[in-house]
């Protein structure tokens, strides 16, 4: 099989005296079956006693490098596959903060279509953008969640307004983030997940309108809502949404408290959560572990506020479910873990590049974003 694929360029490279350089060559590994070994190889012509002319090889076993293109493939198809299914918005900074890759949920929130393009220029962020923090103040750049992120700060649960100049489009976000170092400390990428909570953010102005109007709002609001009294935290009331989420109906819930239903998986954490909420008020960004009906787990973020409802205090909750974006967390940790170890341990030089255009689209120039040790 080696000669009918290689023997016609073997014999070329005899006759014509022209080298072959860089051809990658693969083969099965003896007493391995389904174990192939890869080579990067180059033929030269070797002059031979009586002007004859022999045939030089020189390789290098590449087949680490090759297992760790295909780890890396395989790690980008899994991330790609989760982050492409989350609720969540996904966005990937390089080093200087612009975005290289964003998921179909952040191109949603953001008002842009599927086929769009996902790279956003640093430069351009301010010029086509405008944000605001959750009391109206104009959001300086410096102070927007990339900005954070590419100067090295983690970002936990940042709400802001974000509206695009050239639509108008708007939304309310909340943001978590943080920065990925290479092994010499320097920041590498950056990524943010972002909720939006718009809706969140009508319930909560919904609040300061009638009981009427509010009913109305609580009953279609597109998170998972309930009002629970204060004082024995039993379940005055839920929307759809919550009963679609937990997995039950009307009746099993109206009038039970938290306890009966058996929705918290840590009892303990439960009861701090309840005490927290009497003692300040309220609960911002608690994430939680519950189960449904049907004993599924599946992760929370919990926004309860006291409020006085029919002359009774009463604690009004706003339930999101995180679990794809924890899943996507865990995703990105154990690829860029899996992906890390491959890297660092190749024998072969490895870096990743990122092309670089001018404003025609041409490619013009390159920086490198990674490098392992052996290219160094």
């Amino acid at each position: 099989a080696f000669m009918k694929r290689f023997g016609p360029m073997m014999r070329r490279v005899i006759e014509t005296g022209q080298p072959e350089v860089d051809v990658e060559v693969q083969s099965p590994v003896p007493g391995q079956p389904g174990e192939t070994t890869y080579w990067r190889a180059s033929y030269f012509p070797v002059p031979l006693p009586g002007g004859r002319r022999g045939l030089g090889i020189m390789g290098t076993d590449i087949t680490a490098r090759k297992r760790a293109e295909e780890a890396l493939r395989e790690s980008e198809q899994r991330f790609r596959s989760v982050s492409e299914h989350m609720y969540e918005g996904l966005q990937l900074y390089d080093a200087q903060g612009n975005v290289t890759y964003q998921n179909e949920a952040s191109l949603r929130m953001h008002g842009f279509g599927p086929g769009d393009d996902r790279r956003i220029a640093n430069a351009d962020m301010p010029v086509e953008w405008e944000a605001w923090d959750e009391e109206g103040k104009t959001l300086p750049y410096v102070q927007w969640p990339v900005a954070r992120v590419c100067r090295g700060e983690t970002i936990r649960d940042q709400v802001l307004r974000v509206r695009r100049k050239d639509t108008g489009h708007e939304f309310w976000a909340c943001c978590n983030g943080s920065p990925i170092y290479n092994d010499q400390g320097k920041l590498a990428l950056g990524f943010i997940t972002i909720h939006d909570i718009t809706a969140r953010k009508r319930t909560e102005e919904a609040l300061h309108l009638s009981e009427e109007k509010f009913a109305k709002a609580f009953a279609a609001n597109a998170a998972a809502m309930s009002i629970i009294r204060l004082s024995d935290t039993k379940y005055l009331d839920v929307n759809d949404t919550w009963l679609t989420l937990f997995g039950r109906t009307r009746d099993q819930v109206i009038g039970k408290t938290s306890p009966e239903l058996d929705l918290w998986i840590d009892s303990a954490a439960r009861d701090r959560a309840f005490a927290e909420v009497r003692d300040k008020g309220f609960i911002r960004d608690l994430e939680c572990t519950l189960h449904r009906r049907d004993g599924e787990t599946f992760h929370i973020l919990n926004y309860s506020q006291v409020a006085t409802l029919r002359g009774e205090k009463v604690i009004l909750s706003s339930v999101l479910d995180i679990t794809e974006r924890k899943r996507a967390e865990e995703a990105v940790r154990e690829a860029e873990e899996r992906y890390r170890g491959l890297f660092e341990s190749m024998d072969e030089g490895y870096c990743i590049i990122e092309m670089l255009f001018d404003r025609d689209n041409r490619p013009n120039d390159f920086r490198y974003l990674l490098v392992n040790p052996a290219f160094e």
